[in-house]
Parts: C-alpha cells; structure tokens; sequence
C-alpha cells in the first residue's frame, strides 16, 4: 500500500518533534545528575568529616580525662621525660606496661624494704635509677593507652606533643610511633624533636597558646597527601603541659566517596535515559481527544483512589493502537499504586515497631556498661534540659561531684576487674545515700548527683551522711583493700546572683571536691 505524502508530513513533524523532545530530556537529565552527583558527595564528604571530628575530639577528650586523673603524676612525668628522655631505657617491643611495674616494685622493695611507694617515699626521693624505673613503666603505661585508642577507632596516629614556642619546635613525648636507637636497637628512641612552624600550624599552636581546643581540623600536605589532626590541649594546675594530637585519614575515604557518588550518578542517569526512552515512544504515538479522556481517568482515581478506574481505562481504549497500550500501563499503574498504598500501610506498622526499638536501644545509650546508672551523654542532655528551665525561672538545684581516691594504684596494683569493682562500690554507695536524684557517671572514676526535691533541701546532711558511710568503708579492716574505697566529694547549690548555668553550679561543685581532695592529701602527710 502506498502512503500517502500528507502521511509522510506527518511522520516527518513527529519524528522532528520526537528529536527535539529527545535532546532536551537527555541534556536535562545530564543537567540533573550533573547536580545530583556533586550535591551527594558534597553532602556524604561533610558528613564524613563531621563525624571524624567528633569521633578525634571525643577521643582526645578521653585521653585528657584519663591525663587529668593522674594529675601531678603526670606533670611530674612530663617533667622527667623533658631533661632524661635520651638515658631512658624502653624496650622496642614491650606490649605489657605490668612487666615494667614489676621491675620497679622490685627495685623499690630492696632498695626500701618494709615501705610503701607514695606512702612512705614520693617519687622525688627516689633515687635516679628507680626514677628512671619508675617513669620507663609510666611511659609504657601511657604508649599503650594511646595505641589502644588509636586501635579502638582506627585513626592514623595519636601522640602528645610538648611544645616549645620559643623555637616553635615540638617534641614527641608519648608516640605510638616506635623508633629504635642507632647505637642500640633493642631500646626505642626517645624525645623526637621537629620544627612545625605557626606559618604551617597555626591552629596547632593556637591550642597550645590558647589552652583551649578549636572545633577543626589541622590540615597539612606530607608524602602520603593531606592529613587532619584534631588537638587538645592539656593543662595541671593552670599550666599547659601539651597537647594531644589525633590524626584521622580522609582523603582514602574522599577517593571511595567519589568513585560511588560517580558509580551511582551513571546508573541514575541510565535509568533516566530508559524512562525518557520509554516516555518519547508513548508520546509520539498519543492521540489528544483520547489521552485527554485518559487524564480524566486518571484524574477520577486520584480523587477517588478506586482501583476500579482501571477496569474502566482498559475498556474505553481498546482499539489495537499505542494508545491501547498506553491505557494498558496506566490501569497496571493504578493497580500498582494501590498495591503500594497497601504495603506503605504495612510498611508504617513496622516502622512503628522499629522506632519503639530504637527508642529501646537509645535508652541503651545513655547508660554506664559497668554501673548501670546514667553516662555522660545523659548528664549532658539533662543539663540542657535545666539551662531552659532556668531561663522560666526555675532554681531549686543543685550539683555533687564525687570523685573516687587511687583508682589507678588499685588497677596497677591488683588489676582492673578489682578497680571495676571499687567503681561500683562507690556507685552503690552514691545511690543508696542520694534516693532521690539523679546519680551520673561523667567520667573513669567521677560521679555526678543533681540535687532534686527532698535530696535538694538535705543536701549538705546528705552528704556528710555519704562521706561518713565513705570512712567506715575505708576503715573497715573486713573488707577487701579495693573495697575499702576513698572519695573526695564538693557540693554547690543553684544561686542565682553568680550563676547562671548549671555548667556554673558544676564548676564551684568540681572546685571544692578537689579542695576537699587537697585537704585529705594534707590529712594523710
């Protein structure tokens, strides 16, 4: 059969206008994905950064507490570290800081039998070779404390720095790094010192200066392309001793994050061009008077969303052509939707079920593996929830901050799983005196109690109560030497005129705990 030339126009214009639909879907499409591709790895890059600095500002965060529990002792360590670093003997391949210990307990016990380490003789009357006994066990204890937290969360490196600005040179004191020495490999070596300028570093010396941690990353370029270093700085008795430098590799997850944000681009835009594909076919074969009583199909289903309208599409348009085919798709769609519509019901119920687990798991993650009562996370949030009841007004609180004595000699001594049990001990105590409020684990061996109701107005009584029921456990001779437990404790009530936080209850709380530890330090010399 010959077509006939008016047909030929026809199929000329559809084809012309077929190309034309076809070249501005696909260069839109690309457009798209284009935007898609660069908003999704923008995002998924400030997401992963974001949580690499609150993983490294948490980490360096830990470390500083377990510092600041040592206190002097450490200062003391950094102190020797700085003039003896280079007749210190560590060994290259020490894995247990215990088998150091043993040998300085060793010493100790010939050199000054019958007493007692930090009871009858400091560490400043140590002689210079059980000195350096002495601070060889502490640097190992310290080298493996970094090095579990850096296997913990799987950064690059961690290390604390002692910094000279003078020469804005630093030191490598604890380095997780080991180097043996030249003249003898069998012992690390000790106090590496580099130049890192403030033109390179500044916001490494900016801590340090400052005292304060900045909420960013140190980035520089070395051989192995860009690193991130997060910094926190370390101060004892107002002077900056150092900082804690936490270093995290995220230009290997930049290449990851690029290459699936390109991979998944393309199948987007693949997927695209089927759809554009599929849609150009139906168009061009579209008759209007029948397509617009399509959309008034269409258009009843959506207001009535009654499957039945496809039963009724299919039978209206039944005549062999695209079209037929095209009705066909619709009533499938409509069935599908209602299909969908089904299962996103279903689909809430479990998303019901889900969140109730979550809800489970989150109640989960704000409490203390060990004690069982509230962390940190939990303190803070409750925290924010009085700072907004104080700006209605709200008053009648107030902070006890409880702070276990000797946790570490009972860990060196005769383990952790004896000092896990002082710790709980100490709990037990806290919630027994304190009934009514709150009690917090903030920290290794600190405790929180926020002040509330009847406990709020007992508050001074209460905790005399708990500091004696504190002294008959640490004299009772019937109990375990890691169950006679000593703490130190300090007490603040809200006051409106000086504070206006609880952040500034806390603060005088922390302050007369540690006077009351000063005090019980003098009372024991």
């Amino acid at each position: 059969m010959q077509r006939k030339r008016g047909d030929f126009l026809k199929v000329k214009r559809s084809s012309s206008m077929l190309t034309r639909f076809a070249a501005m879907f696909i260069l839109f499409g690309f457009l798209l994905v284009v935007m898609f591709g660069f908003v999704a790895y923008g995002n998924e890059m400030n997401t992963y950064t974001d949580l690499q600095l609150e993983l490294t500002k948490k980490t360096g965060e830990y470390l500083k507490t377990i510092i600041d529990r040592d206190g002097q002792d450490f200062k003391k360590y950094t102190e020797y570290f700085e003039t003896h670093h280079d007749t210190m003997h560590v060994p290259m391949d020490y894995d247990d800081y215990n088998v150091a210990l043993d040998n300085f307990n060793k010493a100790f016990a010939k050199e000054y039998p019958g007493k007692v380490f930090e009871v009858d003789v400091s560490v400043d009357e140590l002689s210079d070779e059980l000195k350096e006994l002495y601070y060889v066990y502490d640097h190992e204890y310290w080298g493996l404390t970094f090095e579990d937290a850096r296997k913990s969360y799987g950064f690059v490196y961690i290390y604390f720095l002692q910094m000279h600005p003078e020469t804005e040179m630093v030191t490598y004191m604890i380095d997780i790094e080991r180097i043996p020495r030249e003249n003898d490999p069998d012992y690390m070596y000790l106090g590496d010192t580099i130049l890192n300028p403030y033109t390179k570093f500044p916001i490494e010396w900016d801590v340090f200066n400052s005292g304060k941690p900045a909420d960013e990353f140190q980035i520089w370029d070395n051989a192995y392309g860009h690193n991130y270093a997060y910094y926190t700085p370390v101060v004892v008795d107002g002077k900056i001793l150092g900082v804690i430098g936490v270093e995290v590799q995220i230009d290997t997850i930049n290449q990851t994050i690029l290459i699936n944000t390109l991979k998944m681009s393309f199948s987007v835009f693949i997927v695209m061009l089927v759809a554009v594909a599929g849609l150009l076919y139906l168009v061009n074969k579209q008759h209007l008077k029948k397509i617009l009583a399509l959309a008034g199909s269409v258009r009843t289903f959506s207001e009535s969303k009654d499957p039945a309208v496809a039963d009724e599409i299919e039978k209206s348009v039944n005549d062999g052509t695209e079209l037929s085919y095209l009705a066909e798709q619709i009533a499938a769609m409509i069935r599908e939707l209602d299909g969908h519509v089904k299962k996103l019901v279903e689909t809430a119920k479990e998303l019901a079920v889900s969140q109730m687990r979550e809800a489970a798991a989150s109640e989960l993650a704000i409490k203390d593996s060990l004690t069982g009562i509230r962390n940190k996370r939990a303190y803070d949030n409750m925290c924010q929830d009085i700072n907004f009841e104080i700006e209605g007004g709200f008053k009648d609180f107030g902070i006890v901050m409880i702070d276990l004595n000797f946790l570490k000699r009972i860990n060196d001594t005769y383990g952790h799983d004896k000092g896990n049990i002082s710790i709980i001990k100490l709990c037990n105590t806290i919630c027994h005196t304190f009934q009514h409020s709150p009690v917090f684990r903030i920290g290794g061996d600190e405790f929180v109690v926020v002040l509330q109701g009847e406990d709020y107005r007992n508050g001074e009584k209460l905790t005399e109560e708990f500091m004696e029921e504190i002294r008959k456990l640490s004299e009772d001779e019937k109990l375990q030497n890691w169950e006679r437990i000593s703490a130190a404790t300090g007490i603040a009530m809200f006051d409106g005129t000086v504070d206006k936080t609880v952040e500034n209850t806390f603060k005088r709380a922390d302050e007369k705990m540690y006077e009351n530890k000063r005090k019980m330090k003098a009372t024991r010399a």
